[in-house]
């Protein structure tokens, strides 16, 4: 039996290859985590960048309780099973009225595993509405296999390896 997830979206996670939205975190917690990204990014000027977004929780307590949070491995633990190692991290900040984007893909091209098989946990920190450029998924991509990759860093890219879907006719996100 789930911990958090019902039946209901297991079966959907295993037929889209996503779900959402899993209510995970309260508003003191994300107050919490939201301040002290905040802290950093006044201490150093700008916001947060590479490499300090990359893998944020070996450096930064909030970040650290993010991916140890119970509810986010319970969800996590949902879809499959209890044994779980967070491999990778990346904490995304689009600011606001700006055109930074990133490129349809599928993170099993940064991460070279074989088989592709890994969760993402995407946690908000902030208001979402579609008109922001939030995450978005096609469903039942994780079927469709890996495909090629163009390199395609732009000025506005957030992936910084600028990787981006060759696919002319379908660009895909899956995880």
């Amino acid at each position: 039996m789930p911990k958090i997830l019902s039946d209901d979206a297991v079966e959907r996670y295993e037929a889209d290859g996503f779900v959402s939205p899993i209510p995970v975190l309260g508003a003191d917690e994300v107050a919490r985590c939201r301040a002290g990204l905040e802290r950093f990014e006044a201490s150093v000027g700008h916001p947060i960048e590479f490499p300090e977004k990359s893998k944020s929780y070996l450096l930064f307590d909030w970040a650290d309780d993010l991916v140890h949070h119970p509810r986010v491995l319970d969800a996590v633990e949902d879809v499959i099973g209890p044994d779980i190692l967070v491999y990778h991290s990346t904490t995304w900040i689009k600011e606001p009225n700006t055109p930074a984007f990133v490129h349809w893909h599928q993170d099993g091209t940064y991460f070279f595993l074989d088989p592709h098989l890994h969760v993402t946990a995407w946690i908000a920190l902030s208001e979402c509405p579609p008109e922001a450029g939030c995450v978005r998924a096609i469903p039942g991509s994780h079927r469709l296999g890996q495909f090629d990759h163009d390199d395609d860093p732009g000025q506005w890219n957030m992936i910084k390896r600028g990787k981006a879907s060759s696919t002319s006719s379908t660009r895909v996100t899956a995880s």
